[in-house]
């Protein structure tokens, strides 16, 4: 049998990691708080979960990014609610990545929305938001591309020299 690590409760830490941790959930800079996300990640009783989920719903994408993994390591939930109303791609695929369940229509207006960009990049995101979903959507006759392969065969004709070579 596989031994279980024992618990380990934020209130149970020492008060220089408490402190540090409230100051970095509260700090202006997103990259503070998206440090107290992997910090809140070494814990596992319910009050890192509750501050994990508070930070799920961030005004910084890349701290919801941050905090979902995070939760996910825990094997927690995203909070409900939270990705049927998330609008930032780059929220979904890392929630998708975590294995959160992701509603299939937000991936799809997503997917949409960055299949019609005339950036490279937008159209990698949303090929990667459609591959990723347990249930890929379709992407929409009026694209370029209504299917996942048209969408890469798109990206890579399109690409210069260099983004090609950063590509492979």
């Amino acid at each position: 049998t596989v031994a279980r690590a024992e618990t380990t409760a934020l209130a149970d830490a020492p008060q220089e990691e408490r402190e540090a941790v409230e100051r970095l959930r509260h700090g202006d800079a997103w990259v503070r708080r998206a440090i107290a996300a992997e910090r809140l990640a070494r814990y596992d009783c319910d009050a890192s979960g509750e501050l994990l989920s508070d930070l799920a719903t961030d005004r910084s994408w890349a701290v919801r990014t941050y905090a979902l993994v995070a939760l996910s390591r825990r094997g927690l939930p995203a909070p409900k609610d939270l990705l049927e109303l998330e609008r930032e791609p780059r929220v979904l695929r890392a929630a998708l990545r975590a294995r959160h369940p992701v509603p299939t229509e937000r991936i799809a207006a997503a997917a949409e929305r960055l299949a019609a960009s005339a950036s490279l990049d937008d159209k990698l995101l949303a090929l990667e938001l459609v591959l990723a979903a347990p249930e890929p959507p379709a992407l929409p006759r009026t694209s370029e591309a209504s299917r996942p392969e048209e969408l890469l065969r798109t990206i890579v004709f399109r690409m210069d020299r260099v983004q090609a070579g950063v590509l492979s």
